[in-house]
Parts: C-alpha cells; sequence; structure tokens
C-alpha cells in the first residue's frame, strides 16, 4: 500500500488541509505512520529541492512532525507558500526550503479544496503502524502548537489576498458555515466538537484585526492615542466606524453571494 504527500499513487486517500485531521489529537489513541519518505517523484517540487527517498522529516515551519499525516498536513495547507523541512538523512539533521505547488482536489464530502502538493510518497505496511497515546502534560503541549498552527494558517491564508494568491472559493459565510457543518456532524459528535473550537477561533483572530467596529480597531484606536498623548477626535473616529461598518457588511455580503449565487453559476472560480 502507499500513501503520499501531495503525490498520488496506491490508495485513494485525499491528501488536503481537512478540518478533521486535529481530531486525532483529542483522541486518547491513533495509528501513527513513520514520517520517512518512500519515493521522490521525478521533476517534482520535492526532488528541485533536495528531498530523498529515505530522509526521515523531523519538522515543518518549526511544527514537530510526529507521523506522516502532519507532514500532509503541514503541506497541504501551504499551496504557494515557501516552508522549512527539517528532516534527518544517514543520522544528520539539515533543513531545506521549498514551495508546494497549488492543486485543486476534491474532499470527503465533494468539495473542492486547493492545497500544496511536493511530490512524493510513503509506502507503508501494516507491521509500520504504531498505536501512540500522548501523556497529559504533551497533550497540553500538543494543544497549544495546534493552536499556533491554525492561527498562523488562518494569517496566512488572510495575507494571500493581499499578494494576489487568495482563493475566494475558500471563503464563506453563514450558508457555508451550516453546510460544512452538517457535513462534520456526520462524522460524530467529537468531530463537530472540533469544528465549533475551530470555527471560534477564526472569528476572534477576525474580530482582532484592525478594523473599526471590531476589536482590532478598539485597540488600534487605543494604540494610536498612546502614541499621540490624546484621543482621535469623534469626527475621525465616526468616519472610521463607518469605513468599517461598510468594510464588515460588504464582506458578509460578499461570502452570501459567493455561497449561493457565485457557487451555483461557477462565477469567481
Amino acid at each position: 500500500m502507499a500513501t503520499d504527500c501531495c503525490g498520488r499513487r496506491g490508495t485513494h486517500r485525499q491528501c488536503h488541509p481537512d478540518l478533521l485531521d486535529p481530531l486525532r489529537a483529542a483522541a486518547r489513541l491513533w495509528p501513527l505512520f513513520p514520517p520517512v519518505i518512500g519515493e521522490v517523484l521525478p521533476e517534482s517540487v520535492a526532488a528541485t529541492a533536495g528531498i530523498e527517498s529515505g530522509d526521515r522529516i523531523l519538522a515543518v515551519d518549526g511544527y514537530a512532525v510526529r507521523g506522516f499525516e502532519d507532514f500532509q498536513r503541514y503541506v497541504a495547507t501551504s499551496p504557494e507558500r515557501q516552508v522549512a523541512v527539517e528532516l534527518e538523512r544517514d543520522g544528520a539533521s539539515q533543513t531545506l526550503t521549498l514551495v508546494p505547488e497549488a492543486v485543486d482536489v476534491e474532499d470527503r464530502f465533494g468539495n473542492n479544496q486547493r492545497i500544496g502538493r511536493i511530490g512524493v510518497t510513503r509506502d507503508v505496511s501494516e507491521t509500520d503502524v504504531t498505536l501512540y497515546r500522548p501523556g497529559p502534560l504533551e497533550a497540553i503541549g500538543m494543544t497549544v502548537q495546534e493552536i499556533r498552527f491554525i492561527i498562523q494558517r488562518t494569517a496566512a491564508f488572510l495575507g494571500d489576498f493581499f499578494v494576489g494568491r487568495g482563493d475566494v472559493e475558500q471563503l464563506g459565510g453563514p450558508v457555508k458555515v451550516a453546510k460544512v457543518s452538517g457535513e462534520v456532524a456526520t462524522l460524530g459528535i467529537v468531530a463537530l466538537i472540533n469544528l465549533m473550537a475551530l470555527l471560534s477561533l477564526n472569528i476572534g483572530i477576525f474580530n482582532l484585526l484592525p478594523v473599526p467596529m471590531l476589536d482590532g480597531g478598539h485597540l488600534l484606536y487605543y494604540l494610536i492615542e498612546a502614541v499621540r498623548g490624546r484621543p482621535l477626535s469623534m469626527r475621525t473616529q465616526e468616519i472610521g466606524f463607518r469605513f468599517g461598518f461598510a468594510l464588515v457588511m460588504g464582506l458578509m455580503v460578499f461570502t452570501l453571494f459567493n455561497d449561493t449565487v457565485f457557487a451555483h453559476f461557477g462565477i469567481l472560480r
């Protein structure tokens, strides 16, 4: 059997930034595949970067890699973004940088996902699989790392729109949230709780953006007041709030149309 990190062979397992991948951290016990490269596809991103068969992946962008699926997820959530891969080869550690190519795939529910792919595979057998159970302190550390990962990837996703790499199809509003919630609910209560936590974290990140009308906008006003020694005039603050309100409402209307009309007619797809 073969499983891949953004190459495709053997089993038909999608390599995409599935929202449910972090769920395994919530489980007490789960199968773990060693993060060892089986094959590097010719002329792929990995081959160009210098990754070789037999390399053991240690970390990606500072995030520890415990199993091959960790490597898959870190790469898949970084399309067209440079990542640093720390690996072990012949007992020596080294770090390589690469930029996963962006490809479009379908997830298990038939939704389009834009993921990163580098072109490596990993051959596994049943004897390679180990059952991993983190201790209480390690579980806390894994939770902190997961939150850091979600925040960093969310910030990178938003940043893509400022450099022309953003994919509007990945933006969603209440309609998409309801659709995804229904899909995730079919996978069980643990998956649904994980999605709730993920949505709460993303809403919190959005609320901290420096846009008037949001909490981040208030913090921006406080910062300006601290620097100037006095608050902005009421007129200036009112203009800022109106701008922020228009921006937030415009985004809400856009996501609503993006989830319904645009999705139906294939606009911006």
